[in-house]
């Protein structure tokens, strides 16, 4: 059988280039990737959670280009020349951002990150 054309390939490596959390990142992703996968395990950004896996419940909420994405179902290529921002990017100069605060206060473990410091 044929391969279509433009299909990927599962595990073909490509390289991403984008922004996050205000800084330029680059490296190469697995084509199946999500980008939870990528923020979590290749940068260390681990205030994206996975939770239900299937869009619902918001563990995995990222902002890509301002919008709201769910990065559990998200391919990290997707991202690709874009500006992702997670919890973590709301710290602004060691100090946490009132969303942060707000989900340390009012027990919202799934966002919950160390205190800087």
């Amino acid at each position: 059988m044929a391969e279509a054309a433009g299909v990927l390939k599962p595990s073909q490596m490509l390289e991403l280039a984008c922004t996050v959390n205000g800084k330029p990142w680059s490296g190469s992703v697995p084509s199946e990737e999500t980008l939870l996968d990528t923020l979590r395990y290749r940068l260390g950004l681990t205030g994206t959670k996975r939770s239900c896996e299937s869009e619902v419940c918001g563990a995995c909420s990222v902002l890509v280009d301002g919008a709201a994405v769910s990065s559990c179902t998200f391919l990290a290529f997707e991202a690709a020349g874009r500006s992702v921002l997670t919890i973590e990017g709301l710290e602004q100069d060691g100090s946490l951002d009132p969303l942060q605060l707000a989900f340390m206060r009012n027990e919202g473990f799934q966002w919950v990150i160390a205190r800087p410091g």
